[in-house]
Formats: structure tokens, sequence, C-alpha cells
């Protein structure tokens, strides 16, 4: 039969053998009881808040939450119990000591919030529910012989682990790590697992002093997996099968400086947004870079893509640092997405002698320190592409078909635009170089004044003088 320990009125302990039924009431004086195993009829009954429960028969519990929030509970061993229903000791404050040798199931929310728990084994456990640990803040030690997955938020906020290996699983093959799983858990440095291949979004989010990783087999790299923690250097012998870095992946990675993984082939958006200190990338296999992937990266100052084709929306925005100007060269890139380097003060040239179709608007926007512009491709000139690039002085284009609204806003010592299209450019709106030498003459650093020259095909003279909108220019208008 069961033992039972409750503290009574004194706060004592008080040990009862034979238990078959408890029986004790809540907060509104409603009876509570549950059976603890026995098949045989209800001898004694116990009134009182448990302490301590120590059982060798009970191979089920018929009930959920059982145990949920007695703040008296210390020790629990139910040697013979299959499966440990969810919410059972959900919020045992006080719980200290857990022993369940035969368990193989972990209900939800199970031990979530035992703040007092240091350590657990569970050598027959094969599969543990959502959020069974969350919370736990004192527990460190883990133990799960034949645990193959690890689900969703299953040991987030633990703050009290600091490494995760697979030893701690018994050196077997676990496979998948859910949603969340690891979340917060604020202490944890250093996760190597070996066998893993899939990996939940926010796996390890917010692990702020994680900084050594290792997962050799897998390939994605999931939303927001490790946003927020204390990765410093991103290298191949960390992810040597990774292949995609979905939305976030690595985001708000304040401490993260260089990375280098060659097997990279896609850079989904906001992957690295908001690495303040990220220096140095190389990525010489990526082909698309999406939207915002690397925006407000402001030490940004080395960057190799030499197979990307796309850029998207703001992938750079708010790059590059105050005090050093940087160029940088796209070999191959075809598309340029809205705002991708949108307020890069510092960019001050670039080379992307494939880009082509429709330059984003506002791509180069308050690019202040960007002295030319040339493209060979582009079919067009998206709205305030380079609006407030205040320093812009050149632009050469040789294949744009259209010009859009405010694409030149305030670049206020342009002097010379080059078009060489064998037919006259469409200047959508007479705002296109709104605030510009075009406009009025501009005082120059010097003191001398600027006049903005259009420069086209000497064929093309008469056409663009009397074009819709370029007429407004007529006398900026010469030819090449």
């Amino acid at each position: 039969m069961p033992d039972v320990v409750l503290k009574n009125k004194q706060g004592q302990d008080v040990t009862y053998s034979g238990v078959e039924h408890l029986r004790f009431f809540d907060e509104d004086n409603n009876i509570v009881s549950f059976d603890l195993g026995s098949q045989k009829m209800m001898t004694k009954y116990v009134e009182g808040q448990i302490s301590q429960i120590n059982n060798n028969t009970a191979s089920s519990l018929y009930s959920i939450d059982l145990f949920y929030g007695n703040s008296a509970l210390q020790s629990v061993a139910f040697n013979n119990l299959i499966s440990i229903p969810s919410n059972t000791f959900q919020s045992c404050i006080n719980l200290e000591h857990v022993s369940f040798p035969n368990a193989t199931s972990i209900g939800t929310y199970a031990f979530a919030y035992c703040s007092k728990l240091t350590s657990v084994s569970f050598p027959k456990v094969i599969s543990i529910s959502y959020s069974a640990f969350a919370n736990c803040s004192k527990l460190s030690n883990l133990y799960f012989q034949r645990l193959t997955s690890i689900p969703s938020s299953a040991f987030c906020s633990m703050t009290g682990l600091t490494n995760v290996t697979e030893q701690m699983f018994g050196n077997n093959t676990i496979s998948q790590i859910g949603s969340y799983a690891f979340t917060s858990c604020y202490n944890l440095s250093y996760v190597s697992l070996p066998n893993v291949s899939s990996l939940g979004a926010g796996a390890f989010t917010s692990c702020y002093n994680l900084s050594d990783i290792c997962f050799p087999k897998l390939s994605i790299i999931a939303s927001s997996a490790f946003s927020g923690t204390g990765i410093s250097a991103l290298t191949s012998s960390m992810f040597p099968s990774a292949t995609n870095i979905y939305q976030g992946g690595f985001g708000n990675c304040q401490s993260l400086k260089t990375i280098n993984l060659p097997g990279v082939i896609k850079i989904g958006s906001n992957a690295f947004q908001n690495c303040y200190s990220l220096s140095s990338v190389e990525f010489p296999n990526v082909t698309s870079i999406g939207s915002y992937a690397f925006r407000s990266c402001s030490s940004l100052l080395d960057m190799s893509f030499p197979e990307a084709i796309t850029i998207g929306a703001g992938a750079f925005a708010n790059c590059f640092p105050w005090d050093t100007s940087t160029s940088f060269r796209f070999p191959k890139v075809q598309t340029i997405g809205l705002n991708a380097f949108y307020n890069c003060s510092m960019l001050r040239s670039f080379d992307f002698p494939n880009a082509s179709g429709l330059l984003g608007s506002s791509a180069f926007y308050s690019c202040w320190n960007l002295r030319w512009a040339d493209f060979s491709k582009i079919s067009g000139i998206g709205s305030y592409a380079f609006a407030y690039c205040s320093k812009l002085q050149i632009v050469s284009f040789s294949a744009i078909t259209s010009i859009y609204d405010y694409a030149f806003r305030n670049c206020s010592i342009l002097r010379d635009i080059y078009l060489y299209s064998p037919s006259v450019v469409t200047l959508e709106t007479s705002r296109t170089f709104s605030a510009t030498p075009m406009i009025t003459s501009t005082s120059a650093y010097d003191g001398t004044y600027i006049y903005c020259s259009v420069h086209v095909p000497e064929s093309l003279v008469s056409l663009y003088k009397s074009a819709a909108r370029w007429s407004y220019f007529s006398k900026r208008i010469v030819g090449m």
C-alpha cells in the first residue's frame, strides 16, 4: 500500500501507511479526492495537504492536475506509474525530488513551474508533450535514455540549464527539436546534438549566453531558431549541412561578428536583422538574399556574395558604419528590391554589372555619401530610388526606358545624367528631379553654382526637348 506524508497544522510531516485514496479540500472548500492505484475497496482516507508520496503500486492516474499548485509537495515517487497526465505537478513550487523509473510518457505542463526541481531522470520515457518542464528555473540536470524527439516548449525558460548534449539522452538519436523547445534558457551556453535534422521555429531564441553550437546534420535553420543568442561567429563547422536560413534565423544576435557559411544558398527575410556587431559576411554560394536580411547591421564592412541573384526589399537598409566609406560589388545580382540599401549613409560606390528590370523604389534612398551610379542593364528607376543622395554627382544608364516619381529628389549637387537608351526615356512625372540642379542652380560646397546636364544621343536631342515632361528641362538636355 502507498505511504503518504502530510503536513499537520503545526507544519510537521506525518506519515500514513496503507493509503489507497486521498481527500482534501480546495480553496473553495470543495472536496478533492483521487485514487492512488489500489484495485481494492477504499479502506482509509486522509485529509490534509500532501508533502510526500511514495507509491509502489499505481500504474496510472486517471485525472489531470491532481497536485496542481500544491506548495507543500516536496518529494514524489511512483515506481510503477506508466503515464504522467497533463498538469499533474504544475506549479508545485517546492517540489525537489521526483522518481518515475517506469514512466513512458509525460503530459503537457506536467512539471511546469516547479521552480525548485533541479534534477530529473526518466530512463524509460519515450514521449513528452509540449511545455512539460517549462519554467523549471533551477532544473539543470536532465536524463532521458529513450527519448528521440523534443517537443515544442518542452524545456523553455529553464534558466538553470547550461548545456545540452546527446549524453543527456543516453546517447540516443535525438533527431527533432520542436518550436521554442529551449527558448529563454538564459544561461545555456553549449549545445551539441549531432543527429538533429529538424529544428522548430524559435527553438533557442533568447538564449543570450548560447555561443557554442554544433548541428552537423541540420540543413534548414528554422525561423528565429537562434535569434537573440550569444553566438559570436558562424562557421561551416557549426552547420556543415545548412543550405537555408529562414526568417529571423539569427536576428538580434548582437555579439555576432563574422559569418562564413559556404553551403547556404538562400537567406530568408530578417535572417540577421539587428546584428549590430556583424562586420564580415561571406556566403560564396548564396543566390537569394531575403527582405531585410541584414537590416541595421551597422558595423558591416566586408561582405561577399559572388553568386547572389536577388536582393530583397530592405536587405541592407541602415547598414555600414558611420565613420567608414564602403564599396561593394555584386557581380551576378539581377534584382534589387525596394529599400535595398535604404539609408546606407556611408555607401560610397557599388557595382551591379548584371542588375536588370526595375530598380526598386527607395533602393538607395538617403545614401548621402554615394558619389556616382552606373547601371548598364536596369530598365527602370523606381520612385525615390536615389532621393536624398546629397553627394551624388554622376549617374549613367544604358538601357532604362522609364524614370518614376521623385527618383532623384534632393540630389542637390547632381551634375550629369547620362542616358544611352536608343529611344526617349519616359519621364513618369515632372517631380522626378524635385530640388535638384535640374530645376534651379544649386550652390556647391566650393561656392560655385551647379546646373545639371542630361546627356542623350545626339539624334534624340530634339525629341527629348519636345517630349512630355522632358520639355520642362529642355535647357538641360545636351547631345553626346
